[in-house]
């Protein structure tokens, strides 16, 4: 009986390795393009999974952040609506920590960014601006772990769909971050953003946002930048903002860069693809900043 339990065990050590095997070979030949795109906690790339629509004519990114550096702890989350009707709608935020605790508050506009204007928008029949929505009322000085929009105003009914929160705190704060300040949406030959981001590598970058309007970007363009996710350096964000406005939500693109970076780069530049910063007397940003220091 027990050589024969013995067996039994082995046999079931086993079953389970192969299954891990051929789970792992699984997602790795299956699943590249999930492993490459970080899409802000969600299962899926699709605009219905990127956005919330809490109204007919708002989006808000699933993404929310937390921010304390004026001293009130909040929440923010980025935002953009049909300006045509110009009151965003009043919503209230259920904020989830640990342990089941959560808290329900006002969540209001607090930045604007740009004006509708049909005149100087040749007549669209819809224009999306960027908002910044903040939290009003006071909360806890942690990060939650996610939180839900709605009407309601006990928070009670009609949620949204969890919005994670990205953490505020890192095991190391790195000294430079390069974003590249709209989607990319119309690149052909992947060797572009290859030379960019190993280019902004060698002058001291250690982290690198790019954003992707997935739709129009094949695994063609992704494949070759596998190697730089892989090392962390390289973020893919799914931005798949699914409607008609300016690059493809730029603005909204660089409220985002600014608050994934607030707590994680001492020093964040921006710009586009055809742009480096680049010292005159020095081969690194670092040597820079410190003559400049």
């Amino acid at each position: 009986p027990y050589m024969k339990m013995r067996c039994q065990s082995w046999c079931w050590c086993f079953m389970i390795c192969c299954l891990l095997a051929v789970g792992y070979l699984y997602i790795d030949l299956t699943f590249s393009w999930s492993i490459l795109v970080n899409r802000d906690k969600a299962d899926t790339s699709d605009h219905q999974m990127m956005w919330i629509q809490p109204q007919r004519n708002a989006l808000v990114r699933k993404c929310a952040f937390y921010y304390d550096r004026d001293g009130r702890p909040s929440i923010v989350l980025n935002s953009m609506k049909d300006d045509h009707n110009r009151l965003y709608p009043q919503l209230q935020l259920k904020i989830v920590y640990n342990f089941s605790i959560y808290l329900c508050v006002p969540v209001r506009v607090w930045k604007k960014s740009g004006d509708y204007d049909p005149h100087k928008h040749n007549g669209q029949s819809h224009e999306y601006v960027t908002y910044l929505l903040r939290t009003t009322g006071p909360i806890h000085s942690v990060s939650p772990v996610y939180v839900s929009l709605t009407t309601d105003t006990n928070c009670l009914r009609g949620l949204s769909e969890n919005i994670p929160v990205l953490p505020h705190q890192y095991k190391k704060m790195l000294r430079f971050g390069v974003c590249l300040h709209q989607p990319v949406f119309n690149i052909t030959d992947p060797q572009v953003l290859v030379d960019w981001i190993a280019i902004h590598i060698s002058l001291g970058a250690e982290i690198v946002f790019v954003y992707l309007e997935k739709k129009f970007i094949s695994e063609d363009i992704t494949n070759p930048l596998n190697s730089f996710v892989k090392s962390g350096i390289l973020e893919l964000i799914d931005w798949s903002i699914g409607i008609d406005t300016y690059n493809y939500g730029q603005t909204a693109v660089i409220n985002d860069c600014i608050y994934r970076s607030l707590h994680r780069v001492e020093y964040l530049a921006m710009y586009d693809i055809d742009e480096i910063l680049v010292p005159r007397k020095h081969m690194t940003w670092s040597g820079m900043i410190q003559e400049i220091k």
